[in-house]
């Protein structure tokens, strides 16, 4: 690197080292090497001039120190999905962090342009703290992105009849896809949880199942991750439906240590299902298009609407009490004053 021999530069050249594997990781390896170079005359003690350093360089570098301190998900979800929007960025200098706010207003979501701006305000924070720039341009810049608030319309639920096509059509034309599907609508879990599941976590006798673990997207692909969103473990009842629907697909003899829902290639790719299947599947039947988390929606809304308690719903699908009277309990029964 052409840097003299000290603690310091021995400490930059191994988050140059993180970063060059970071890039790798994420496609954006600069061949030439000029990305990773800098200037050998100067002195890395010295808090270089903030121009001196690109947006992409420094994001590379504050990675690579963020990467032993969080979950390999949490890095592929948060820190890699970054990476990839920068070098889209119409400039690089750190003085143009304004157009690139406003670049990111008119090319993404709201809530894009607000997560990718708090994160780039860390990432100079950062750097003004490791020294290795004097200011922080993206300082205050989210706030400038202002987010739509979400209504309680947010949860728009399947009506019976809408999942009973859903559900046919997909025996008849995806039939894999259908197994995952009709699971969703009979327990309401999250589709991770469900990609998650193997036989071991059904009982022998079909009566329960333990949620545990859930599958999740991380820099090396798509992981199994212990423990659930909100809790560790959750097990479920199952009824009688419910029992006879596991018995239907459990193949013989039961591997206990495969997945329940799988493809060939490994493990159910979810969002790949949710960008084909499931959108052509709606159109199809002529249903106006929800996201296929309405599945657990649907299950949360029609507990609701046939009389449990709020806190025995929460119980079954790994919510608190307070999110259920909250986002369920709202709108779903009609409201009539007591007669005095």
């Amino acid at each position: 690197m052409g840097l003299p021999e000290s603690k310091r530069n021995r400490t930059y050249a191994d988050m140059v080292r993180s970063q060059i594997e970071n890039d790798l990781l994420s496609n954006i390896f600069d061949s030439t090497l000029e990305k990773y170079r800098r200037d050998a005359t100067k002195k890395v003690v010295d808090a270089p001039v903030i121009s001196e350093l690109t947006i992409e360089k420094l994001w590379g570098l504050y990675a690579a120190f963020k990467k032993p301190q969080v979950a390999p998900s949490t890095f592929g979800r948060d820190y890699q999905r970054i990476s990839r929007y920068i070098p889209q960025f119409p400039v690089t200098s750190p003085d143009d962090a304004v157009i690139v706010r406003n670049w990111l207003n008119s090319e993404t979501s709201a809530d894009v342009a607000r997560r990718v701006l708090t994160q780039l305000s860390a990432c100079f924070k950062w750097g003004v703290k490791s020294r290795l720039i004097t200011d922080n341009p993206f300082a205050g810049l989210a706030s400038d992105i202002k987010l739509q608030k979400r209504e309680d319309t947010d949860i728009d639920p399947f009506s019976p009849d809408e999942r009973d096509l859903i559900v046919k059509y997909l025996q008849e034309h995806h039939q894999s896809e259908a197994t995952i599907v009709e699971f969703l609508f009979r327990t309401g879990c999250r589709p991770s949880e469900a990609c998650g599941l193997q036989w071991c976590d059904i009982s022998p006798d079909f009566r329960t199942i333990t949620f545990h673990q859930s599958l999740t997207d991380s820099e090396d692909g798509l992981v199994i991750k212990p423990g659930l969103k909100t809790q560790e473990r959750r097990v479920f009842p199952c009824g009688e439906k419910l029992q006879l629907f596991l018995r239907s697909i459990a193949p013989k003899p039961i591997d206990r240590n495969s997945f329940i829902f799988a493809s060939n290639a490994g493990f159910f790719k979810f969002h790949s299902f949710s960008n084909h299947v499931w959108k052509k599947t709606l159109k199809a039947l002529e249903i106006d298009y929800r996201n296929p988390y309405q599945m657990r929606h649907t299950y949360i809304t029609f507990c609701i609407n046939s009389g449990m308690n709020a806190k025995d719903v929460a119980r079954l699908v790994g919510n608190s009490a307070e999110i259920i009277y909250k986002h369920y309990m709202g709108g779903t029964r009609d409201l009539i004053a007591p007669d005095f």
